[in-house]
């Protein structure tokens, strides 16, 4: 009740989505947040809100009040209202004048190939999109297939799209920059050869994910990094494949500092960690919202398959991994459980929304 979900998270030194997937879903605690009284009293005086909503958006009414972003649309969803200002986004337009400032040529909001991509670079053939959580969900016409339809129809054009959720925006943005600064081409270069492999322990390679990973650190059993001039500047981590049972390994998190690529990188760790430990096959999954997969080809990964759009649940701006919500634990977790409903129509009758994301390219390592 005294801090944010974020201000947790710094505190014991984890990822802000660790807190919200794992403590608030598992014990049910729900995010509180101060806020200004006056903001407060604004925020849930009705008249109020729908007047602000006719002109501005949830983020920009947000901003105006000192509150997090989020909690317009929340108060406004449990009201009924609806922003007139929907396709203004502060996250949208953030990111479109980062890219501007760095002197690329920006279009907003462009219908060329059928739908609407918020930023899209020309010059690049790249476009991104900034996905809200509220407004991304099955509830407002985004279900199985609209970001990989998406995605597909724009690779077809030639055009390499990624995502960002709000909740990657809002949480760490400096990783969010860091994919953009990687996307145009703007990270400066540091070759693997120059760098010493050295094995981390737990606390430092989570130190370095959570800050450098758009979905933090996740359970592994080796823990390797790359280092320049006495700084970590890339790590990867292993451990038992944790979704195929015919594989026997898997590369669970890479990344570089921020705004850095380092070049041969992902391979020279890949090829040490095989090196050390034969295993007898390694896989690795690329999130299709935010990558192309040609990193792994390039470190020697071979693509084996895509799978499907997964789904997440959403509630008050808040996401949950479904397996935190399997039918068998709803009854607990549920305030009004119905066992004539299935998990899906219980987690609807309960007030939480369906996300979908665009599923994972699978690859296995094969040099």
């Amino acid at each position: 009740q005294k801090m944010s979900g974020k201000e947790i998270a710094s505190y014991f030194g984890v990822s802000v989505n660790h807190i919200y997937h794992k403590l608030f879903s598992e014990y049910n605690i729900p995010k509180h947040r101060q806020i200004d009284e006056a903001a407060h009293a604004l925020l849930y005086d009705r008249e109020w809100l729908a007047n602000e909503a006719k002109t501005k958006s949830f983020e920009q009414i947000a901003k105006e009040q000192n509150v997090s972003l989020t909690l317009p649309g929340k108060i406004a969803s449990q009201y009924g209202i609806e922003s007139s200002a929907l396709s203004i986004s502060y996250g949208e337009t953030e990111i479109a004048d980062y890219i501007a400032s760095k002197g690329f040529n920006v279009v907003r909001n462009t219908r060329h190939l059928g739908f609407e991509l918020d930023v899209f670079v020309p010059e690049l053939n790249i476009a991104f999109e900034y996905n809200g959580v509220y407004w991304h969900g099955e509830r407002n016409g985004r279900g199985r297939d609209y970001h990989i339809n998406k995605t597909n129809v724009c690779a077809e054009h030639g055009i390499d799209l990624y995502h960002i959720w709000d909740r990657w925006w809002l949480d760490n943005k400096e990783a969010c920059l860091s994919v953009i600064d990687s996307r145009l081409g703007l990270c400066q270069r540091i070759f693997a050869r120059k760098c010493k492999v050295v094995e981390l322990d737990t606390s430092a390679a989570k130190s370095f994910l959570n800050k450098t990973h758009l979905n933090g650190y996740a359970a592994a059993t080796t823990k390797l990094g790359l280092v320049y001039n006495g700084e970590v500047v890339a790590v990867a981590t292993f451990g038992k494949a944790r979704y195929l049972r015919d594989e026997s390994y898997e590369l669970i998190r890479f990344a570089c500092a921020h705004s850095t690529t380092v070049v041969g990188g992902l391979s020279r760790l890949v090829k040490h960690y095989v090196r050390e430990t034969n295993p007898s096959s390694l896989i690795s999954y690329a999130d299709k919202m935010i990558s192309t997969g040609r990193g792994y080809t390039s470190a020697g990964f071979e693509h084996i398959r895509d799978t499907a759009p997964g789904f997440w649940y959403a509630k008050g701006g808040e996401v949950y991994h479904r397996s935190s919500f399997m039918k068998k634990v709803l009854p607990e977790k549920l305030s009004d459980y119905n066992e004539n409903l299935s998990a899906s129509e219980n987690m609807a009758a309960n007030g939480f929304d369906v996300i979908w994301d665009c599923g994972n390219s699978v690859y296995r390592y094969a040099s």
